[in-house]
């Protein structure tokens, strides 16, 4: 397996999981662009710079050897975060010099650098890469070998599995004599080909593809849902390959589903309960609304979406202060609770209303809740039993 080693440390270089690489000794001798946007500068520090624990080199050394993943407080920007580190031992030299590769479990920054900037950045990594190993073949051979992440080897032709490393044997369950009898295609759910036909088209155009989401099937019939990323390159041969990143988001996607599953539950008790559910921004714009609020207000929510509350037509001027007290307690994150308003229903036609509001975070933005009911029945009846008690007392009072 030859490829065109400015291909591999490209590869390297433009990963989007962050990775960084160190040297028995603890220090962190490579950051990828994925891990410089989260950690800043951090090659040719120590990596207790990043996880304070592993303050010396035997504790660093006796973590890594045990390879497998933990838990860890680690300082972004000086801030504590934990965050899960996978590690992987390699060989970067004839000599046998043992590298490490980190990969922390953290989803980088949004990447908003152009081409040429991205060169010249690949062109600095180029620099400090050869300065950092004496054999850069060798230890992109043992990349390929003792990565943590899926890599696959695929003829761009054929679409044939040509060679594959063990972590991707493990995702997938096959294996490589195995994983050598298919293409592309045959592991592949029948509703990604498009996807994957689009992501084909970007590869002949750019030279690379992804990521994106799909799935492969298992050796044991059900789908792993993976992320894949990849980029072509020639063997010596003229024969042109495709190198292929396959990490597996499985468990990812099984929250994703779960937590999909519960805002469903959720927006249906939303839209469903007999009292009316409304949602407003801090200024009392409406952002949503559930059905028993078109039935109280009597308008659709498409047509009140984006509107104040406090200028809807059916608020008379005499209620608006109170309204508008309520916002303002909300806006300092106090409840208004029982409050009681007037909404003009037409001509001579009141309709009396319990508003309660409380202050409540949806993504991270401050937005207000409110229950409302309609107790105009309620109101009118208690008015008649005062009406009729007074009438009583009258009686009384003439007898």
């Amino acid at each position: 397996m030859k490829a065109n080693e400015t291909d591999w440390k490209k590869l390297l270089w433009s990963l989007p999981e962050p990775l960084l690489i160190s040297s028995t000794k603890g220090q962190i001798i490579f950051a990828n662009k994925s891990a410089t946007l989260i950690f800043k500068e951090v090659e040719g520090q120590p990596i207790s710079m990043l996880i304070p624990q592993f303050a010396n080199e035997t504790n660093f050394s006796d973590w890594i050897s045990q390879e497998n993943q933990r838990l860890f407080e680690t300082l972004i920007n000086n801030t504590p975060q934990q965050i899960s580190w996978k590690c992987s031992m390699a060989e970067a030299s004839e000599q046998q010099q043992k590298l490490f590769l980190l990969l922390p479990e953290v989803k980088p920054a949004d990447e908003s650098s152009n081409g040429s900037t991205q060169q010249n950045d690949f062109e600095l990594f180029k620099e400090q890469f050869e300065l950092s190993v004496d054999d850069p073949k060798i230890f992109l051979s043992k990349l390929f070998t003792d990565s943590p992440i899926g890599i696959a080897l695929i003829d761009s032709e054929t679409k044939r599995f040509t060679d594959c490393n063990a972590a991707l044997t493990q995702v997938l369950g096959y294996t490589k004599p195995e994983l050598q009898q298919y293409t592309y295609f045959d592991i592949t759910p029948k509703r990604y080909y498009q996807l994957d036909r689009i992501q084909t088209e970007a590869l002949h155009i750019s030279g690379c593809f992804g990521p994106y989401e799909k799935a492969y099937y298992h050796k044991n019939g059900h789908a792993v849902h993976v992320l894949v990323h990849g980029l072509s390159f020639f063997k010596s041969n003229g024969s042109r390959m495709v190198l292929v990143f396959v990490q597996d988001i499985s468990e990812h996607s099984a929250i994703k589903v779960r937590l999909r599953e519960y805002e469903d539950r959720v927006n249906l008790l939303f839209q469903e309960t007999p009292e009316a559910h409304f949602i407003t921004d801090m200024k009392g714009i409406l952002v949503d609304a559930n059905r028993a609020s078109e039935q109280l207000i009597g308008n659709s929510k498409n047509k009140m979406l984006g509107e104040s509350l406090l200028q809807m037509k059916q608020l008379p001027l005499s209620e608006v202060p109170k309204a508008a007290s309520m916002l303002a307690q909300n806006a300092i994150g106090k409840q208004c609770l029982n409050q009681h308003i007037v909404l003009d229903k037409g001509i001579d036609k009141k309709q009396i209303i319990e508003l309660s509001t409380y202050p409540v975070n949806i993504n991270n933005s401050r937005h207000i809740l409110g229950i409302a009911r309609d107790i105009t029945e309620q109101k009118t009846y208690e008015l008649e039993i005062i009406s009729e008690r007074n009438k009583a007392r009258r009686y009384l009072d003439i007898a």
